[in-house]
């Protein structure tokens, strides 16, 4: 067993994962593929992620970047500065992240029950996972592991719907999870202070095979039946026909960097 595995095995000890329920099952199901998640999924612009840490001198914090996944958001925080600590509930996103970037400390554990310290960060950021946690318990956690004047920072990348190619692709696949609950309205409660909201609009390139692994890596699509997978792969290979995406030829998908805040009294 590599160091890397057996990092890992020492801070599964330290995490409370609980019961799986129905929607833990989706919010579990990304490790089934971790290559492909971390092969598809955008990270997040610099923008975002100053305007949401703004209220703290991030080279000089630490930093818990809870359910980490495969790393996305973490790289951005590395590059701030901070010290950044990985907080992941699935043991196979967890090693794909420490391979992905070594050196960050990872524990696996998630944000009911966070296994760090009380008054040990001066920020918690969340990107593309809060809508997977409990709200009252994953808040009180924050709470307790954030000092004073600590920051709580969610952060999600989705499509930006006024595109043709978004647009198109929803139609195919639905909404995802996060469409859901940001449709929703963002909440945290007490004793945070009421959430600031932020947009960042941008885009980059992406390839046919890429707008297939971006569907692949999608909860709904890994935990769908075998028909329903089908069905969109095969729809999105004939968007891609119709819109001259062959090879490596790109089109520009449009995201949207929705970015909350809020400070612990």
């Amino acid at each position: 067993m590599g160091g890397r595995d057996r990092a890992l095995r020492m801070r599964r000890g330290r995490s409370s994962v609980g019961s799986v329920a129905s929607d833990d099952e989706l919010a579990l199901s990304f490790g089934q593929d971790a290559a492909t998640y971390e092969s598809a999924r955008p990270e997040y612009p610099r923008a975002a992620v100053d305007w949401a840490l703004e209220p703290i001198n991030a080279a000089y914090s630490t930093i818990i970047d809870l359910g980490a996944g495969t790393g996305k958001l973490t790289r951005t925080l590395v590059a701030t500065g901070a010290d950044v600590l990985a907080v992941e509930p699935d043991a196979e996103m967890a090693t794909e992240l420490m391979a992905q970037i070594p050196g960050v400390e990872t524990y696996l554990g998630r944000g009911e029950a966070i296994p760090l310290a009380d008054a040990s960060a001066d920020a918690i950021t969340y990107g593309q996972a809060w809508h997977w946690v409990d709200g009252e318990q994953g808040t009180a956690e924050a709470a307790r592991v954030l000092r004073p004047g600590g920051v709580l920072a969610l952060l999600w990348n989705v499509g930006d719907e006024s595109s043709p190619l978004v647009a198109r692709m929803l139609e195919i696949m639905g909404p995802a999870p996060a469409d859901r609950y940001l449709a929703g309205g963002v909440r945290v409660g007490a004793p945070f202070e009421p959430l600031e909201e932020a947009r960042f609009d941008w885009s980059a390139p992406i390839t046919a095979a890429g707008i297939l692994d971006s569907a692949r890596s999608r909860s709904t699509f890994i935990r769908a039946a075998a028909e329903e997978q089908a069905r969109i792969i095969r729809e999105l290979t004939e968007m891609n026909a119709e819109l001259g995406l062959v090879g490596d030829a790109t089109a520009e998908f449009a995201y949207v960097t929705r970015a909350f805040r809020t400070i612990r009294p």
